[in-house]
């Protein structure tokens, strides 16, 4: 800006250069200002596109069902599932699944002695054919009706198992007569080797003697034997799995 020489006042070309000027500053400034407020505008818009996205993304995982421990071993539970139901014996009878071997293990062999039946593929046949062979004998009890019978009902409720009941129940339709018990007894007698008292014989007690003795162990033989004969016959055409079962071997606990 220039003073006037004259009087010391300012031009009015001075004055127009600094009102121009002034101008043209505030413009730039104005310009400057814009551009930040739609910088401003921009940046909002975009933060709250992020934060409605950010929101969005919370709404729909709060909306998904949490992964419980249920929801994780279902699969888990259907391999084992599926595995209880490997058939380790087949027969007349019917099948006899993993399953129902661990359920028969549980009510028939101590806690203690669970785990050694799985330690060899024999331990695990015999179990399984055991487990055949009740059920066998049980189908046998029902198809005879037996299972209805007054004193049997009450048996079973008092606890006992239809497979053993069936049993004593074959024992004492066969139970020979006292002349049949009396003949086992005298061949039983007659077959017992001779005491000897140092180098000479001892005389044999007279048959009259030991008649009571020799007819009760004569009588429990022959029930044994019942015992047995219904047993085998009641497992007979049963098959095991060989593969199925050496599946199910396991190491001996501790080892």
């Amino acid at each position: 800006m220039k003073l006037d020489p004259g009087n010391g006042s300012v031009s009015l070309c001075s004055c127009k250069c600094i009102f121009l000027n002034f101008v043209n500053e505030s413009a730039a400034a104005w310009s400057f200002i814009l551009k930040i407020e739609r910088k401003m505008i921009l940046f909002r818009g975009f933060s709250s596109l992020i934060l409605a996205v950010a929101a969005s993304w919370s709404l729909n995982a709060l909306a998904q069902p949490a992964s419980s421990p249920a929801a994780t071993a279902a699969p888990m539970a259907g391999s084992a599932a599926a595995a209880d139901q490997t058939v380790l014996m087949r027969g007349p009878a019917g099948d006899v699944t993993l399953w129902q071997v661990r359920q028969a293990l549980e009510t028939m062999v101590s806690a203690a002695q669970r785990d050694n039946i799985f330690t060899s593929p024999r331990s695990i046949e015999q179990f399984a054919l055991s487990v055949y062979t009740r059920r066998a004998l049980t189908a046998q009890a029902q198809k005879a009706g037996f299972d209805h019978r007054p004193e049997v009902v009450q048996a079973l409720a008092e606890g006992q198992q239809l497979p053993n009941l069936w049993l004593e129940h074959q024992v004492k339709e066969r139970e020979p007569t006292p002349e049949q018990l009396e003949k086992y007894a005298r061949s039983v007698y007659e077959a017992q080797p001779p005491k000897r008292v140092g180098d000479m014989s001892a005389p044999a007690p007279d048959f009259e003697s030991q008649r009571t003795a020799l007819m009760e162990q004569a009588r429990a033989k022959l029930a044994s034997q019942v015992r047995t004969q219904t047993w085998n016959e009641a497992k007979d055409g049963a098959e095991p799995d060989v593969d199925a079962i050496a599946a199910q071997v396991r190491p001996p606990a501790g080892r």
